[in-house]
């Protein structure tokens, strides 16, 4: 005879954005400088702020909430910065011109490993050097959070310098209300171009 066995119901995955947020808080509540960078640096990489990029309010929290994030790490040491943030172990930088450990290290070097980095220059720099996953998407979501901000207030945010800077010409994409047609705008010359979406290879015309 056959026995009906029930399976298991699959387990929910964790809220880890809401996991680290109360990790963060309660880190901040027993002033525990170490863990609230940790938390904090995780809470924002997995968390993603909304959409609308001209919501005042998030923006300003998220910012808000990075700029805490950023002095609590100025008070870390550098030797104290790689126990939560362990260098990546990859070693061919040279070959192909990019940050490896051995960068990162002889950067490192450069500092004094026992003192608090303090300075908010610095730890720009220890950041801009280091090689972490973590690390590089807390950078990344810094960099747009800043980015956000200075739109609100109706200024070029650093990417937007960088590219004026490298002369990269940057375009708007619209999308006409009445047709339904989507263009590209130059925002330096006006000139507009269609937006041409490519077939399937897997499709064929048929005439």
């Amino acid at each position: 005879m056959f026995e009906i066995i029930e399976g298991t119901q699959p387990k929910e995955k964790p809220n880890m954005e809401l996991l680290w947020l109360v990790a963060f808080r309660n880190a901040l509540i027993q002033e525990d400088t170490k863990k609230v960078v940790l938390a904090g640096v995780k809470y924002i990489i997995v968390s993603r702020p909304t959409k609308n990029k001209t919501d005042a309010e998030e923006v300003q929290r998220r910012f808000d909430l990075i700029d805490c994030i950023l002095i609590n790490m100025t008070i870390l040491t550098p030797r104290e910065f790689m126990q939560l943030f362990p260098i990546e172990k990859t070693y061919d930088g040279e070959r192909w011109d990019c940050k490896d450990f051995y960068s990162v290290m002889k950067y490192i070097h450069t500092l004094d490993i026992d003192e608090p980095i303090m300075d908010e220059k610095k730890l720009f720099d220890l950041l801009w050097e280091y090689m972490s996953f973590d690390i590089n998407m807390f950078m990344v979501e810094w960099m747009s959070s800043m980015e956000r901000m200075a739109h609100l207030q109706g200024e070029p945010g650093p990417l937007d310098k960088l590219i004026d800077d490298m002369g990269i010409e940057t375009h708007t994409f619209n999308k006409d209300p009445v047709s339904g047609r989507e263009y590209l705008q130059s925002n330096t010359t006006g000139k507009v171009m269609p937006v041409k979406k490519t077939v399937p290879r897997y499709l064929k015309l048929v005439h």
